[in-house]
Formats: C-alpha cells, sequence, structure tokens
C-alpha cells in the first residue's frame, strides 16, 4: 500500500467517523418530540360522553363526609419519665487519685 492510498483511506474513515459522531450527537442531545400515531383515536380530545361523569356503586354515597385524624402529640423525655421516681445523688471523691495512663482525675 502507497502512503498517498493509506492517507486516503484514512481520510475515508475520518470522514466516515465525523459522520457517526455527527449522527449520535444529534441523536443524544437532539430535539425529541413524542412521536404519535395518527390514526389512534383519542380518549381526551372530544365529549362523547365516554368518561364524562364518575361511576357511582350502591355501597359508595354521594356525599362523603371525612374528618381528619388528630395527631396524637409524642411526649418529650422529661415528660417521659414519671416525676415520682426518687433521685439519688452520689459525690465521688476523685482527688489524689490517677487513671491507668498516670493522668490525674
Amino acid at each position: 500500500m502507497t502512503p498517498e492510498e493509506e492517507i486516503a483511506a484514512l481520510r475515508k474513515q475520518v470522514a466516515e467517523l465525523t459522520e457517526m459522531v455527527a449522527y449520535l450527537t444529534k441523536k443524544l442531545y437532539g430535539q425529541k418530540s413524542e412521536q404519535t400515531d395518527p390514526n389512534q383515536l383519542s380518549l381526551l380530545e372530544g365529549n362523547d360522553g365516554v368518561f364524562s361523569a364518575p361511576e357511582q356503586t350502591g355501597q359508595q354515597s354521594s356525599v362523603t363526609d371525612q374528618v381528619p385524624a388528630k395527631k396524637k402529640r409524642k411526649k418529650t423525655r422529661q415528660e417521659s419519665l414519671s416525676r415520682h421516681l426518687a433521685v439519688k445523688e452520689t459525690m465521688i471523691d476523685l482527688t489524689g487519685q490517677q487513671c491507668d495512663q498516670g493522668h490525674k482525675l
């Protein structure tokens, strides 16, 4: 293969790859639209009465009374502890003592 033929083949390959990159970039980032079939019937266009009123069953009433549920407030930690518990305070004298590492407590 001569250098001129090799250059021509490489230029052809670069042109094909450039075209492929342009096509894929357009597909990825280009304008998108939803494609619909014009022969498909629409449920929303026109008022033919198919879905104009909600269906009522025998168990449903025409008027519904809804009462909002009341949320029970959670007790705080202070409220959850009984106020009648006895409190025992203990003082521990640590003067002159050291930890295992030799530091004063």
